[in-house]
């Protein structure tokens, strides 16, 4: 399967996106015209060239520039992700992965060195173990003047605010103390090596981002 490629907006047409309460994922309309995907139509300008997406859910970040063309990072396959979030239903639908991997266990070691123009992680790095390693990784990846789009969540509205807060010192800790790089691997590529032997997919954690695993 090839790259996605960008596609010019035409009509704005009705788009459906994941919010969550608690924890449960539920399908949406969402207006196109609103402040959220605009900014994101606006900061989708910033990707030019070739790069990939890690965990793109069943929206994938939108790529308004003719010419760009992106790669899925993803934990499942579009089947599994489908019986882990039944409540999204049929449409759209959730992309086939270019790339098999759990981030983070795998990170991005199916991608060679400097080899992306960027890496999009939207509602991703929240839910990694060890989201400085993930950043290490997309910072090998990229090449020189590569951009990495990141989105974060506004944590004073999510359902876990009033939780005590993990602490940087925490997060380098964690880093330091890493086993990596891993002695064996389960990520594999769709175009080429055949795919890794993987556990089925467990009851759907709460703790998923949107975006991604």
């Amino acid at each position: 399967m090839g790259p996605r490629k960008a596609t010019e907006p035409s009509g704005a047409p009705t788009r459906q996106y994941r919010t969550g309460t608690f924890g449960a994922l539920t399908a949406h309309t969402v207006d196109p015209t609103s402040l959220g995907v605009r900014l994101r139509a606006e900061l989708g300008r910033y990707l030019v060239g070739h790069g990939v997406e890690l965990g793109p859910g069943h929206n994938p970040y939108p790529l308004p520039l003719p010419g760009t063309t992106v790669e899925f990072v993803d934990r499942w396959e579009p089947s599994e992700n489908s019986a882990l979030f039944p409540e999204l239903g049929d449409e759209p639908g959730f992309p086939e992965p270019h790339h098999i991997a759990n981030l983070d266990t795998d990170r991005l070691q199916a991608l060679a060195d400097g080899s992306q123009d960027f890496v999009i992680a939207s509602h991703v790095l929240e839910h990694m173990a060890e989201p400085i390693g993930l950043i290490d990784d997309v910072h090998r990846v990229l090449r020189v003047g590569g951009v990495a789009l990141v989105l974060l969540p506004d944590r004073r509205r999510t359902f876990d605010s009033t939780r005590e807060p993990t602490t940087l010192e925490h997060l380098v800790a964690t880093t330091a103390t890493a086993s990596w790089p891993p002695t064996t691997t389960t990520s594999t590529s769709s175009s080429s090596a055949p795919r890794a032997s993987r556990s089925p997919p467990p009851t759907p954690p709460w703790t998923r981002a949107p975006g991604g695993r």
